[in-house]
């Protein structure tokens, strides 16, 4: 996705918030962003054929919260970025892998890879055993 779409969605989030939701899924809203504090709550939402997206793939409807401070390096990062690919596996791993392009025209990738917060994992393991 264009890092700049990610950036502006980041923003738009509440960061007095502790956690962030992320929901992916092969029907809508596909790709949604939630955090809920003391400010209020926000909700970014994205359509698979948005602008936003070279490419959207998702085969199941996966949902983990993660805390907010975990995402503020690679909000960091998206400020340099061109592109940013978002993938989540179906533990809830959640990595962010920012490309960027050197005034000398090398391209580089930087890796964000941000765990789900512990109740989730519990969660998950009651549907597997």
């Amino acid at each position: 996705m264009k890092s700049e779409c990610l950036k502006e969605a980041l923003n738009e989030l509440d960061w007095s918030s502790d956690v962030l939701t992320v929901l992916l899924s092969p029907d809508p809203p596909y790709f949604r962003l939630t955090t809920s504090g003391p400010s209020g709550s926000c909700q970014v939402d994205y359509p698979k054929d948005s602008e936003a997206f070279e490419g959207f793939d998702c085969t199941q409807t996966q949902a983990f919260n993660y805390k907010m401070k975990l995402l503020q390096p690679t909000a960091k990062a998206l400020s340099m970025s061109t592109k940013t690919s978002a993938r989540m596996n179906e533990r809830g791993i959640l990595n962010f892998q920012h490309l960027y392009q050197g005034d000398d025209g090398e391209t580089s990738f930087v890796d964000f890879f941000i765990l789900p917060l512990e109740e989730d994992a519990a969660d998950d393991d009651d549907n597997f055993g």
